[in-house]
């Protein structure tokens, strides 16, 4: 059976209802559109949390945010950070989400995710917000059914692999928190080695309890340290092999908790690959039962 080409096609019989026993909705991954960013940002590092939905209602959904709505916020206002975290709202830094029902199909997800280019997804049930989908949650719900996990074993990682900008160890901070607010971007590679830096890693520093009053007590000295003397935002990309199939990839990812990968003699996995590149690949892919 081809992917894609008719009303039998696997995607489109698997729905979100189905997927659900395998863990790809989160019901409590929510925050109040009232609330200070404070409390994102760390939720987010204290966690290990890819993002979650803004919520005015148990029906109201005002978007979502990640921790790059997070390193964008405070770019905006890197003069005024306790503003920025004490008196800035989710409300005011969420980015649009689709929004599914549980009766939509995998292959309705995947469209609606590369449409929109969002990390998240909102899932209904009728009226009531039920849950959210995000690419880690994503990916353990495609390793674990049966359908999609054999596809998966079928299929490289070579369309997938990219290449990432690399960083100085001694890039202070605030350079760091400009370059990935401006770009977009959510992978750099650290010193051409092993080691890399996220929106999500960048954060570790200035929610920490052990650091986080000396962020907010002087600013710019904090931000004009190095990315040496903070080594949190720093990790340590896990490795696949070059040949390894998009499950052994996806099985890595999860397991290690990072949403990007070192792909040996090759580049990158980065989150944009794993998560929208994967999707093309799977609406695209022409493997057959």
């Amino acid at each position: 059976m081809k992917l894609g080409t008719d009303n039998s096609d696997l995607l489109s019989s698997m729905t979100l209802s189905d997927l659900a026993p395998f863990d790809s909705l989160h019901p409590m991954t929510f925050v109040r559109h009232d609330r200070p960013i404070l409390g994102s940002l760390v939720w987010m590092t204290a966690l290990g949390m890819e993002g979650f939905l803004v919520l005015e209602g148990p029906s109201s959904v005002v978007g979502g945010i990640t921790p790059l709505e997070v390193v964008r916020a405070l770019d905006a206002n890197v003069r005024a950070p306790k503003r920025t975290l004490l008196r800035i709202t989710a409300r005011e830094v969420a980015v649009p989400v689709p929004l599914l029902d549980l009766k939509s199909s995998m292959e309705d997800l995947l469209k609606e995710l590369l449409r929109s280019r969002s990390y998240l997804a909102a899932i209904g049930d009728g009226s009531k917000v039920v849950g959210q989908l995000t690419p880690g949650s994503l990916h353990r719900t495609l390793m674990a059914h049966p359908v999609s996990k054999w596809i998966l074993e079928q299929m490289s990682i070579g369309n997938l692999v990219s290449r990432v900008r690399s960083l100085a160890i001694d890039t202070p901070l605030e350079e760091v928190i400009h370059l990935i607010a401006r770009s977009g971007e959510t992978l750099f590679e650290v010193d051409d080695g092993d080691l890399a830096i996220t929106p999500a890693s960048l954060l570790r520093p200035l929610s920490s309890p052990e650091t986080i009053n000396s962020f907010l007590e002087d600013t710019h000295a904090f931000l004009s340290e190095p990315l040496i003397t903070h080594r949190s935002t720093l990790i340590r990309l896990p490795r696949v092999r070059r040949d390894a199939t998009l499950h052994e990839a996806l099985k890595t990812s999860v397991e290690s908790g990072v949403c990007a990968l070192k792909v040996e003699d090759a580049g990158f996995l980065t989150i944009e690959g794993l998560f929208f590149g994967l999707a093309e690949e799977l609406l695209a892919s022409n493997v057959r039962l």
